[in-house]
C-alpha cells in the first residue's frame, strides 16, 4: 500500500490529474471556508508545534498562519 501511494504522489507532483483549485470559482470557495473559521476552530493547530518543541512561539513556525495573526493583531494594537 505504501508503494501505491508513493507512486500516487510522484504522480500528481508532476501536474497529471485535475487541479480543482485552478478554477478561481472553485478555490474561492474553499478560501472561503477556510477564512470563515479562521481564529475559530484552528487555534489548536497552531500550538502543536510550540508544545511540540518545534518552535519557541506560533508565530514562528513557518507552516501556521500563526505570523500572519499575529502581524495583524501588532498592527491593529499600534493603532490604537
Amino acid at each position: 500500500m505504501r508503494t501505491l501511494n508513493r507512486r500516487i504522489d510522484a504522480y500528481l507532483d508532476k501536474g497529471h490529474g485535475e487541479a480543482f483549485l485552478r478554477d478561481p470559482r472553485l478555490a474561492s470557495i474553499v478560501e472561503q471556508a477556510l477564512l470563515y473559521f479562521d481564529g475559530q476552530r484552528y487555534s489548536l493547530i497552531e500550538r502543536n508545534p510550540v508544545e511540540a518543541g518545534l518552535c519557541e512561539k506560533r508565530e514562528d513556525w513557518v507552516f501556521s498562519s500563526a505570523g500572519r495573526r499575529v502581524a495583524v493583531e501588532r498592527a491593529a494594537s499600534a493603532g490604537r
